[in-house]
């Protein structure tokens, strides 16, 4: 049985000043592994205007 556990490390709205660097954290738990899409006013951050990163480690399998 499938299952999504999210846990992010930020506030639901959050500002930056121009040129600033953000980095938001969320620890997502889920089965099947996620397909992790970013998104800004409910639109996808498009990779070469942003730099993503994903680090997916696998906890546990069962």
């Amino acid at each position: 049985k499938g299952f999504i556990e999210i846990k992010p490390n930020f506030n639901l709205l959050e500002a930056v000043n121009l040129h600033e660097v953000k980095h938001f954290v969320v620890d997502v738990q889920a089965y099947p592994p996620p397909k992790i899409t970013w998104l800004k006013d409910n639109l996808t951050l498009i990779e070469n205007l942003t730099e993503i990163t994903t680090d997916i480690e696998k906890i546990q399998e069962i």
